[in-house]
């Protein structure tokens, strides 16, 4: 009897844990939809306070809302708040890399902070530019499949100069291959991250003066989700003003 008593509270937790992580996910989104950074940060919050987030994928969830709100900070010129949250990425992080190195997840996203830590200290390139393409080239190596392997190394490749690597026609092309990745295996729905990887692509395409292309993913941006502020009232406008000129 207390066997069954057991296999029933398992049964009834399950579809709990998986619920609370749909709900975080789908307010993730429309945080990133609707430009709600309050609520995104509420979600962060909850996370952070929450004893039952102990699993890999549940603490690489956390990373990844961490990975979202560091750039807002950076680009808000809240530099206090970027560190305190590059921080407590690499709390979790080093405490997962630890464990299993060979995770191409955790190591892409380990240099993926590391990048950000290069963008609040732009003097530190010669150390920290090595070190963020060290962890991100591992996670390729390792995984040259993983979604934010490819879109790290995208990045990292768009943003690095040329006499360090950088090459934005390399990054385009890895960026493409994470978009039609996320798209196969139903990552597109939702999906906060798919959307930010349409962005990256579309501003890819104008520094190589593509903007028709940028055009496209534009408007492939507005029908996936045509309440998209960010796209619907900055991003797109700004790129049929420049196409005009």
């Amino acid at each position: 009897m207390k066997l069954k008593t057991i296999l029933l509270s398992i049964l009834i937790l399950i579809p709990i844990f998986c619920m609370s992580e749909t709900s975080r996910r789908q307010q993730i989104y429309h945080a990133y939809v609707s430009g709600n950074m309050d609520q995104w940060v509420s979600v962060v919050k909850e996370m952070e306070n929450d004893e039952t987030i102990r699993t890999v994928s549940q603490k690489l969830e956390l990373v990844e809302y961490y990975y979202g709100l560091t750039p807002f900070y950076i680009d808000t010129k809240n530099e206090k708040m970027a560190r305190i949250t590059i921080q407590k990425a690499d709390l979790v992080l080093d405490k997962l890399l630890k464990n299993d190195p060979k995770n191409p997840t955790a190591q892409a996203f380990k240099g993926a902070f590391i990048g950000f830590k290069l963008s609040l200290d732009k003097l530190k390139i010669l150390t920290l530019g090595p070190e963020c393409l060290k962890h991100i080239n591992l996670s390729y190596s390792i995984d040259p499949s993983n979604i934010q392997a490819l879109t790290d190394k995208a990045n990292a490749l768009f943003h690095a100069p040329k006499m360090f690597g950088g090459d934005k026609i390399e990054a385009v092309k890895l960026y493409q291959k994470s978009i039609v990745l996320m798209e196969k295996s139903n990552l597109s729905t939702n999906n906060w991250f798919y959307l930010n990887t349409l962005i990256l692509l579309a501003k890819a395409y104008v520094s190589i003066d593509k903007t028709n292309d940028a055009k496209i993913i534009y408007e492939k941006t507005l029908r996936k989700e045509p309440d998209f502020v960010w796209v619907k009232k900055v991003l797109y406008p700004r790129l049929l003003k420049q196409m005009t000129k």
